[in-house]
């Protein structure tokens, strides 16, 4: 069974498109368009996830987003203000304007959790040292190094995120906690 079946779907933001991540390749060209990503190209590109994307005021299109590591993350996240989608795709993680695929960006980092904050207008994605924040108009901030083995996120309390970071020692493994501001992107705690 393809891996895109099997996505995480958070569509907590209210979107300006739909998406359907049961698509199906066309079975001739042009009767859809297509585009791969990373690159946005319609001359072809790496396999991965599969969507069909609709915006709401305008044509329907297809997304090939390419994978990154087997057995990573993969899903389907609205974005806060409800014009972008974000898509990890085994970990590599792509944003989409939803009614102009030829606008988008992939970021770097493997990602590893994908979680919203609707209550601060906020997604936030976790590698496996840092978290990194996305607004309504695009990037917030990234943390500094949390920890440099593991992170987990374990809840919000007002404007802190908590979680524990993954501490290696002589004594053997350890989880340490730590705490974001969500507002500035700063911790405390954590081995990093």
């Amino acid at each position: 069974m393809p891996e895109y079946l099997d996505m995480d779907i958070d569509l907590t933001f209210a979107q300006t498109y739909t998406v359907n991540t049961d698509a199906w390749l066309p079975s001739g060209r042009g009767s859809i368009p297509l585009y791969y990503y990373p690159g946005a190209s319609i001359d072809g590109g790496h396999d991965g996830s599969l969507l069909e994307i609709t915006p709401n005021d305008g044509l329907t299109w297809l997304a090939m987003f390419a994978d990154g590591p087997q057995g990573m993350l993969s899903g389907v996240y609205g974005c806060p203000g409800g014009h972008s989608i974000c898509v990890v795709s085994s970990g590599r993680c792509y944003f989409v304007k939803a009614d102009d695929p030829q606008q988008w960006r992939e970021k770097m980092e493997t990602i590893r959790e994908v979680k919203a904050l609707p209550d601060h207008n906020m997604l936030i994605l976790r590698d496996a040292t840092s978290l990194i924040a996305y607004g309504a108009h695009g990037f917030l901030w990234k943390t500094e190094a949390i920890s440099i083995h593991g992170l987990t996120i374990e809840s919000v309390a007002g404007n802190v995120l908590h979680g524990r970071a993954l501490l290696f020692n002589r004594q053997g493994d350890t989880w340490m906690g730590y705490e974001v501001n969500l507002i500035t992107g700063k911790h405390k705690g954590g081995s990093g």
